[in-house]
């Protein structure tokens, strides 16, 4: 069964969910879609959704999340670091507020990330994903020196812009010496607590969820079908 907005594997269950553009106004319900436990590609963009981003945390099969222009306020939802699928996530031009996850290297498999145009503020946090292809935090009211992952120096300024407190070498403004110095060495705190972290969640998930195929592609195509 397949429509314009939804696919559906032969035995009935939602694989995609694809309702963009359908000017949709109103609060996304946090127990609207928790059953669709198959579901791998939920785009509700360029709607006029607002309110808190719900737990999605039980859809574990998810792969993408465009959640983009809309109008959801408050934090970046923790929740969003257990879909450990993810290959893109697209937050941006929303009203989203608050620091952004120091862990969001728990989502390892991101090709594609948009947060821009958000309020978010605080430092950016240490982003080091291997297959990271597309990339931007811009116009939000990020601080502090710019990580220099391996993954980071890849993208270039306008990864960045209209963040007038960022500094570092990628986006060739000098920092305080000071605040600079703080900050590697809490950033190497960052890191190892970050290991931990990790560490523990896999236990977690090991424990409380039975093992499922992954069948991951890395191709920017198939991110930008969804």
């Amino acid at each position: 069964m397949e429509t314009t907005n939804v696919k559906c594997a032969k035995g009935g269950r939602v694989l995609r969910y694809h309702v963009p553009d359908l000017k949709l106004y109103g609060y996304f319900a946090q127990d609207t879609l928790v059953h669709l436990d198959q579901l791998e590609r939920l785009s509700l963009r360029n709607n006029s959704l607002f309110g808190l981003i719900p737990d999605l945390s039980q859809l574990i099969n998810l792969k993408s999340l465009f959640l983009d222009n809309n109008n959801f306020s408050r934090s970046f939802r923790i929740s969003i670091l257990f879909l450990h699928r993810l290959v893109a996530l697209s937050l941006d031009h929303n009203n989203l507020t608050g620091s952004l996850p120091m862990n969001l290297t728990l989502l390892d498999r991101l090709i594609l990330l948009h947060l821009e145009s958000n309020h978010f503020s605080g430092l950016l946090p240490p982003i080091n994903q291997t297959y990271l292809k597309i990339f931007y935090v811009s116009a939000n009211n990020l601080t502090g020196p710019i990580p220099l992952t391996p993954t980071l120096y890849r993208f270039k300024p306008a990864s960045f812009s209209e963040n007038p407190g960022l500094c570092g070498e990628i986006v060739r403004r000098p920092c305080d010496h000071d605040h600079d110095h703080h900050s590697s060495a809490g950033f190497i705190v960052i890191m190892v607590i970050l290991d931990v972290a990790f560490a523990a969640v896999v236990v977690i998930v090991v424990i409380k969820r039975k093992p499922v195929a992954t069948g991951f592609g890395v191709l920017k195509q198939q991110v930008e079908m969804v």
